[in-house]
């Protein structure tokens, strides 16, 4: 009898909007994309010691931009695990400004801000 794995992950896929999902589907097609997923959550999961989900906004962007150029790419799976991470990278510095923004409009960054001005007088 087979044991059971432990912390087995759940695909981060299965999250997914059908669109995204039919994206995946073609590019599928060309590139075992399920793989290079699973690997890219295997290696940060290994690294960081916690579960993560890769954006939906990334992995819709990466597919597109491999059906547009997959003729001229020539080394498909570190092309992809490249544009990946860069991409995810991008993604969460955009969150982190939005956030930034967000916080620097918010009432208490008001008040710190009016304190700091006053401790330098």
């Amino acid at each position: 009898m087979r044991e059971k794995i432990k912390n087995k992950m759940t695909p981060c896929w299965l999250t997914y909007t059908p669109t995204t999902k039919a994206l995946l589907r073609q590019v599928n097609t060309h590139i075992n994309i399920y793989q290079l997923l699973n690997r890219l959550c295997r290696e940060h999961h290994a690294k960081y010691k916690r579960e993560i989900v890769i954006p939906e906004a990334v992995v819709e962007k990466v597919c597109r931009s491999y059906l547009k150029n997959k003729d001229t790419i020539q080394a498909e799976y570190p092309w992809f695990m490249k544009a990946v991470f860069q991409e995810w990278q991008a993604h969460n510095a955009q969150q982190e400004i939005q956030k930034s923004k967000a916080w620097k409009a918010a009432p208490a960054a008001q008040c710190i801000r009016e304190i700091m001005r006053g401790m330098g007088k």
